[in-house]
């Protein structure tokens, strides 16, 4: 099988399972963003801001002076613009902290205001911030009297000069008249300069006339001198609805920040995290197919041993192994890649379903923590494996019958755990196999590819198949990578791998989950292998009077001729392991599945 994927790419369908499993990540790191808004709106110092409204009108002494060029409000009778620098400059800000009796000084007090001017209009929006509600329409209102008071005082000021350059100039229009007028009056009638002199006294009479108009409209117009008005007074706003800070801005705010700073952070941890996660993940990373998912299994939980390998799926997974591996003697060894449990049960579960829908199997408990025998005998105790290893038992006392399913036996791993429960050479452990070959047609081993389990481990070079057990959300890439990797080391044919899922169980029966998988079509059915004449790899009859054990554990006279019907383990026959060992099919070598990264030699 290809791999869709390497392991560090990432697919749409990931982004959700990172999601769904870092889900306390984002959603945490966001509710403590929002905590954090709610209390920085808690302890933040408020301020508060009042509005107050100036309607601008021109004063004479700036009609025609005001306009500016391509000004903004260039349009209007008064420019709003340089009025809106006016409003914060100095003089104001001094008239205003006066009227105030503020502490702070000029400039502070005018940083804290800001104006506004509407467009199309002669109207000023002047603005104050404070840290109460009443100080900040006191601000406001204060700066709109201050600025009116200003602009009246300059205009003021401004027409006060007027009519004192008027008033210069007509007291020396009027001592010139004077001048003209004596001139006039002392020339005779016919002179011709008497009326070159008529002509300039008529012109300063005129011009004084003049200037005598212009310093009454200044007058009147000082008389009713205005710059302005307040339309809309400062009002003290609500306590509950300070400017700064905004609930409205913070609080999302918050929210959007967390939520960002959780995703980076759970897609982080995702990314470091080396756990496989999932089928999808196996699939992915190993390059092998995700067989069977089975639910996780607590060490110390009671499982009905009846209901071992009678669900749907596990029987699919039977199937499966019968179809690769082909017909005959075979062995399947059963590695569960991570301390725990799950190995030994799923080696418990195909072994009974061999036994239930194919032929005898044999189940052999390699490592002495394996969850099989207590879950299909009710205890691990008792003689076993490294026992026939130290030579203190026989094969015939190690093996122990179910009476829950029909046709499976078992061999414990016995009571020396500290002894090695492998063979010390080669030849005793082809010895061991082939012994563990005429027993029964499927033997299932139980190993442990940790390296408290690596002396068992390598009984795989005998395996015609493997099934790897990885743990969801425990076992790493690294170690399932590298488990195939020894596999294939030891000429193992890789059939697949059983994902042990982080649910619990739930029940007994359907507790597994099958994956679709195209060559189940092929698996041979139930009916064809269930019952097996004993010569069809069984091992014939001694012919010395020895006892042959049949599968309900009673036992029939070795010379009998009638063909005997194997239903549970096959009698181990008085021909030597050797011999039986010689007409096993040769085991099936690894494909050339290779795994990422993997290089061969040419």
């Amino acid at each position: 099988m290809s791999n869709s994927g390497g392991p560090d790419q990432f697919e749409p369908v990931d982004y959700l399972g990172v999601l769904r499993r870092r889900w306390w990540v984002w959603i945490g790191v966001t509710i403590v963003c929002v905590l954090g808004a709610l209390a920085y709106l808690k302890l933040a110092p408020k301020t508060y801001s009042a509005s107050t409204s100036v309607y601008v009108t021109p004063t004479a002494a700036g009609q025609g002076n005001n306009q500016l060029a391509n000004s903004r409000t260039s349009g209007a009778a008064v420019n709003l613009d340089t009025e809106a620098v006016v409003v914060k400059s100095g003089q104001v800000a001094q008239i205003a902290a006066k009227a105030l009796n503020s502490p702070l000084s000029p400039g502070a007090l005018a940083a804290q205001v800001t104006v506004a001017v509407p467009p199309n209009s002669e109207v000023l929006q002047i603005s104050c911030s404070a840290g109460n509600p009443l100080a900040a329409a006191d601000c406001a209102q204060a700066f709109a009297k201050a600025y009116l008071q200003n602009r009246d005082t300059q205009a003021a000021q401004s027409i006060n000069d007027q009519l004192k350059a008027l008033q210069s100039k007509i007291a020396s229009l009027q001592k010139t008249a004077a001048g003209l007028s004596a001139q006039i009056a002392s020339l005779p009638s016919n002179a011709p300069s008497r009326a070159s002199a008529q002509t300039d006294l008529n012109a300063d009479n005129s011009e004084l006339t003049q200037l005598s108009n212009q310093v009454a409209a200044l007058t009147a117009a000082s008389a009713a001198n205005s710059g302005g008005s307040i339309i809309t007074n400062a009002l003290p706003p609500a306590a509950s609805n300070p400017a700064t800070p905004k609930k409205k801005i913070v609080l999302p705010s918050g929210a959007v920040a967390g939520l960002v700073i959780g995703l980076a952070l759970a897609f982080l941890a995702d990314r470091r995290d080396k756990r496989i996660r999932g089928a999808h993940d196996v699939e992915r990373v190993l390059g092998l197919p995700a067989m069977l998912t089975v639910p996780a299994t607590s060490s110390g939980q009671q499982v009905s041993s009846a209901s071992l390998g009678s669900g749907q799926p596990v029987i699919e997974l039977a199937h499966a192994v019968a179809a690769e591996i082909g017909r005959g003697d075979h062995v399947v060894l059963v590695a569960g890649v991570s301390p725990g449990p799950a190995g030994g049960m799923v080696a418990a579960d195909l072994a009974a379903s061999l036994a239930r829908t194919h032929a005898s199997t044999l189940l052999v408990c390699a490592h002495s923590d394996s969850a099989a025998p207590r879950a299909l005998l009710g205890t691990a105790d008792g003689r076993g494996l490294s026992d026939v290893l130290a030579g203190v038992a026989s094969l015939e006392e190690v093996i122990h019958e179910t009476a829950a399913v029909p046709g499976l036996t078992v061999i414990k791993p016995g009571t020396r755990r500290s002894f090695s429960a492998a063979p010390r050479t080669l030849a005793a452990a082809d010895k061991l196999m082939a012994q563990l070959r005429a027993t029964a047609q499927y033997v299932v081993i139980d190993v442990q590819a940790t390296p408290e389990g690596a002396d068992t481990f390598t009984l795989a070079q005998f395996a015609d198949g493997a099934l790897i057990v990885v743990q969801e959300r425990r076992t790493t890439r690294d170690e399932a990578i590298e488990t195939v990797r020894r596999l294939r080391l030891l000429g193992t044919h890789v059939l697949g791998v059983v994902l042990s899922s982080a649910r619990p169980r739930r029940r007994a029966r359907g507790r597994a989950t099958r994956q679709r998988q195209p060559w189940l079509e092929s698996a041979p059915k139930p009916t064809e292998d269930y019952a097996l004449p004993a010569g069809n790899g069984a091992a014939p009859s001694a012919g010395n009077g020895a006892a042959s054990r049949a599968g309900n554990g009673s036992l029939r006279a070795a010379g009998s001729d009638d063909a005997t019907v194997v239903l549970g383990a096959r009698p181990l026959s008085a021909r030597s392991a050797t011999q039986a060992g010689a007409e096993r099919p040769a085991p099936l070598r690894a494909k050339r599945d290779d795994l990422p990264g993997t290089v061969h030699g040419s």
